[in-house]
């Protein structure tokens, strides 16, 4: 049997600089996958982006948000991180 988690997000308290390397990888890679529509492994890319937030401080995510924003991510097809 599974064991049940609790659906509250906290941030790690911790440095994330290797968390934010990672986040911007799987951006970039849900970018680069879906730019013609959702395929199969979007689930799976997007369950990995979420283990991945979940170890960067709420700083370090602001700090993600304002890359987005700036479309200094995924530049070329924004829409799908926005």
């Amino acid at each position: 049997m599974v064991a049940r988690s609790s659906l509250k997000f906290e941030h790690s308290t911790g440095s994330g600089l290797g968390a934010i390397a990672e986040i911007e990888n799987q951006l970039s890679a849900i970018c680069d996958t879906t730019s013609n529509g959702v395929t199969p492994e979007t689930p799976r890319m997007f369950t990995s982006l979420v283990l991945a937030m979940k170890k960067a401080s709420s700083a370090d995510m602001y700090a993600l948000y304002k890359k987005i924003k700036g479309q200094q991510i995924c530049p070329s097809n924004n829409k799908r991180v926005l």
